[in-house]
C-alpha cells in the first residue's frame, strides 16, 4: 500500500504513539470491555443507546426553549427546541420505533466510519498493525450490509451486536497500533 506521508510525518505520527502509548493501549481496553457488554446483552444495549439518545435530545430542546426564552429570542429559534423535545420524547416513549430509525443512522455511521478506517489504514501503512485499522474499516462495511438483510427483524437486536463488533474490532486495532507501533514496514 503506498502511503503519502513524508518522513517528517510519519517520525510525527510514530513520537505520538511512542508518547501516548499507555493512552491508546487504555482506549484500545475500555473499548474491547464496552464490546464484550454489549455483545452480552444487545437488546440492552440497544434499548439504552435508544433511550440515552432520546434523554438527550430531550434535555438538549428543554435547554435550547429555555435559553431563547430568556433571551428573548425570536420565535424561529424555538422551531429547534421543539423538534429536539419531540424527537427526543419519540426515542423515550417509542423504543421500538427509536431503535429501527438508529439502527439506519448506525448503518450510515458504521459505512462512513468503515471508509475512514480503510482511509486510516493507509496512513498507518507503515507501521505493523496498520492491516488491523483495514480489517476493521472492512468489518465494519460489512456490518452495514448485513444490517439490511433482515430488515426490520436484524435490526431490532442486530444494532446492539453492531455497536458491541464495532467497539471491538476497533478496541483490537487500537491495541495491536500501540503494541507494534515502532515496527515499521518501511
Amino acid at each position: 500500500m503506498t502511503v503519502w506521508m513524508n518522513s517528517d510525518a510519519k517520525k510525527q505520527l510514530t513520537d505520538n504513539i511512542k508518547q501516548n502509548k499507555n493512552l491508546y493501549i487504555f482506549n484500545g481496553i475500555m473499548l474491547l470491555v464496552l464490546g464484550i457488554i454489549a455483545l452480552l446483552a444487545p437488546l440492552v444495549a440497544a434499548e439504552f443507546l435508544d433511550i440515552l439518545i432520546g434523554c438527550l435530545l430531550f434535555v438538549t430542546g428543554l435547554f435550547q426553549g429555555v435559553v431563547s426564552y430568556a433571551a428573548k429570542r425570536h420565535w424561529t429559534y424555538y422551531i429547534t427546541a421543539v423538534i429536539s423535545v419531540i424527537a427526543g420524547g419519540l426515542l423515550i416513549l417509542q423504543p421500538m420505533a427509536g431503535m429501527l430509525a438508529l439502527a439506519t443512522i448506525v448503518a450510515i455511521f458504521l459505512l462512513l466510519q468503515g471508509c475512514m478506517q480503510i482511509f486510516y489504514a493507509g496512513i498507518y501503512a507503515p507501521f505493523t498493525g496498520w492491516i488491523w485499522m483495514l480489517l476493521s474499516g472492512l468489518v465494519s462495511i460489512g456490518l452495514t450490509a448485513f444490517i439490511y438483510v433482515g430488515w426490520p427483524i436484524t435490526a431490532i437486536w442486530f444494532l446492539g451486536i453492531l455497536v458491541a463488533i464495532n467497539l471491538i474490532s476497533f478496541g483490537i486495532s487500537m491495541l495491536v497500533l500501540a503494541t507494534f507501533c515502532t515496527r515499521a514496514l518501511r
